[in-house]
């Protein structure tokens, strides 16, 4: 696990280093066959962006995955406490990526 996980982290790491200053200049198109040969010529580029975050994706959903069974900790059932445990984790953590998960869980125990 801590290789897959190693080996996201370059995956990472050498995307951000390529496509850091990517970017895809839609303000500029008022036709959309323009735009779509524009798209086209570009397809590598989105694709291999969209490879690394499903790969990235899938790491993180592994993680968690983890991060819930050690907290179910042979529990059963999913109880709002759990749910209030798995917000405070996902909230402790600063570069979530989809910020408003946290506090979905937290809002999601509070109506439990």
């Amino acid at each position: 696990m801590q290789n897959y996980l190693y080996l996201k982290i370059r995956l990472v790491s050498r995307a951000v280093k390529k496509f850091t200053d990517y970017s895809f200049p839609i303000e500029n198109q008022m036709d959309s066959q323009k735009l779509y040969d524009d798209i086209c010529v570009h397809l590598p580029a989105l694709v291999e962006i969209g490879r690394v975050h499903t790969q990235v994706s899938r790491a993180s959903a592994m993680t968690q995955l983890i991060a819930f069974i050690i907290l179910l900790d042979g529990r059963k059932e999913w109880t709002p406490e759990l749910y209030g445990e798995m917000a405070e984790l996902f909230s402790s953590i600063s570069n979530v990526e989809s910020a408003d998960v946290p506090v979905a869980l937290k809002v999601f125990n509070s109506n439990c």
